[in-house]
């Protein structure tokens, strides 16, 4: 995927608007630990796969929701259960 890439003579907010769309879908070294999580135990809750991954600092809960926002992660909520499964998205499927 090419850089979006604003004129030098582009208003302040184009330059804004082309930095943002260039690091969207970059992964942070934390939310990639917990896709490689979620891809290696999909269908588990966030508490599981901490225990799974000996995650003692709580990296994968906290970038679930990030995660879920930047569409690489779907929750579901199934009957009688307050935790949510956790599933890898790939290009808006469930896998």
């Amino acid at each position: 995927m090419q850089d979006a890439t604003a004129r030098r003579n582009d208003p302040i907010t184009s330059h804004r608007a082309a930095d943002r769309m260039n690091t969207e879908d970059r992964l942070t070294e934390a939310e990639q630990f917990t896709l490689d999580a979620i891809a290696e135990y999909p269908g588990r809750t966030a508490k599981q796969l901490e225990r799974l991954k000996n995650d003692i600092e709580g990296v994968i809960h906290r970038r679930i929701a990030t995660l879920v926002r930047k569409g690489k992660v779907r929750k579901e909520y199934p009957k009688n259960c307050r935790e949510a499964l956790l599933y890898l998205m790939i290009k808006d499927t469930l896998f």
